[in-house]
């Protein structure tokens, strides 16, 4: 079986990481290399649809579903359950997942402890494949999509993504799983980061202009860093 298609998240790191992974587990274990394609929540539906033709397995990772999409699962029908697979973390998917229960297969967490890539992960981890490689993007994800902050790589990396898109980022780092790490970023990237953070600079400062009017309108004439 070689047609095999990824569809994740194309708005964030989240997004990345989890085809990512799936795309290192897929070669690397069943020396499968399958077609990735990149949507987003608005246009999800037809995408999904449309790549899913001819296909034999379907890995579908952090995309929320709401009941609006309740008709997809009718258009994969040629899929068996098994290997149609959800990876997803978002409330919003969880009446689309029980009334699809015995259709697909969910890898479903919406408790706000894991995201998308985290899912994917224990996926891997269930089948013995747990490349050293692969962890930090795991890391970096997981920070960044629940908003910890604990890993510095997560946001850098998520302003490249913004800059250059999720496709650019997904085919780097499978070529190079070491570029999530900000200190292996080639000098594009780190040009990218810096310019993101003057450019959050400038709206910080913009806010504390703003505050500092408002306390003067208001009589007291302080200046409130933020």
């Amino acid at each position: 079986m070689s047609n095999v298609l990824i569809v994740s998240h194309v708005a964030d790191l989240d997004g990345v990481a989890s085809a990512v992974l799936a795309y290192s587990h897929l070669t690397r274990t069943r020396a499968i290399t399958p077609r990735v394609v990149f949507a987003d929540y608005d246009d999800a539906f037809d995408k999904v649809i449309e790549a899913a033709k001819g296909m034999d397995e379907v890995w579908i990772c952090d995309l929320s579903w709401k009941m609006a999409n309740i008709s997809l699962i009718d258009h994969l029908v040629h899929i068996r359950p098994d290997r149609l697979l959800f990876f997803d973390h978002h409330r919003s998917s969880r009446d689309c997942f029980d009334a699809w229960k015995d259709r697909a297969t969910f890898f479903f967490d919406d408790s706000g402890e894991s995201c998308a890539a985290d899912l994917v992960w224990q996926y891997m981890l269930s089948f013995g494949h747990a490349p050293d490689d692969m962890l930090p993007i795991v890391s970096a994800a997981h920070s960044r999509d629940l908003w910890i902050r604990n890993d510095p790589n997560g946001c850098a990396i998520s302003s490249v993504i913004d800059d250059l898109g999720a496709l650019s980022v997904f085919e780097a780092l499978i070529h190079d799983p070491g570029l999530i790490h900000v200190s292996n970023f080639p000098r594009e990237w780190q040009d990218i980061c810096v310019r993101a953070e003057q450019k959050l600079e400038k709206s910080y400062q913009a806010a504390r202009n703003t505050l500092t009017k408002i306390l003067i309108r208001s009589g007291s004439g302080d200046e409130i860093p933020l």
